[in-house]
């Protein structure tokens, strides 16, 4: 069954974690370590709101969530430097050593302080709305796998501050981006081939 992360629970992400399903409860904090990623086969969200987002953010974000005991005594820490989830969240689909074919159906995601902030690695179809990536290296990375289409779909989405939109490599990838607002990325889009 998946693994249920839960409202009002902060979880510090310390290592590489691979599980076979993801349910995001509205109000959970994921915080991350410097490399530190999650690997699933699906995952959705429920309960979330504008007011009541996901959050993937770095260890030493005390902005939100609970405080992670890193050893340090100073608190509040001075904001977060650097990058950390690498990635935060990543949904693995054939090609990637998954055995299961693999979706993301999610609202209201909040991304921030990440090295790459999802990884969308092959998948028939994957489905985000009211998501937000913030001081990220890369926003959103689509790997294509041979012989699948990745179909994925974002509405209403916001990237400030990030160096790459979005990159993509592989085969055969499809993004469909409506009331996307871009700010402060250096590049749009890395890698890939573009179609029109």
């Amino acid at each position: 069954s998946p693994m249920r992360f839960r409202a009002d629970t902060t979880y510090y992400i310390s290592g590489n974690f691979t599980i076979s399903g993801a349910i995001f409860e509205g109000g959970s904090v994921l915080k991350y370590a410097p490399g530190a990623s999650l690997a699933v086969d699906s995952a959705i969200s429920e309960e979330t709101g504008t007011f009541r987002p996901v959050i993937f953010t770095a260890a030493t974000d005390d902005s939100v969530g609970e405080p992670v005991n890193l050893g340090t005594s100073t608190f509040p820490r001075p904001p977060p430097t650097g990058t950390f989830g690498s990635p935060c969240l990543w949904i693995r689909g054939a090609g990637s050593g998954s055995a299961y074919p693999c979706t993301l159906d999610a609202s209201n995601f909040r991304f921030a302080h990440a090295f790459i902030g999802l990884r969308l690695h092959g998948g028939p179809n994957h489905t985000l709305r009211n998501t937000q990536f913030r001081d990220c290296t890369t926003a959103i990375e689509l790997i294509g796998s041979s012989g699948q289409t990745l179909n994925a779909s974002i509405f209403n989405g916001l990237v400030v501050r990030c160096t790459n939109a979005f990159a993509a490599s592989g085969a055969m990838v499809n993004l469909k981006a409506q009331h996307m607002t871009i700010a402060g990325a250096q590049r749009i889009r890395d890698g890939g081939s573009e179609e029109h």
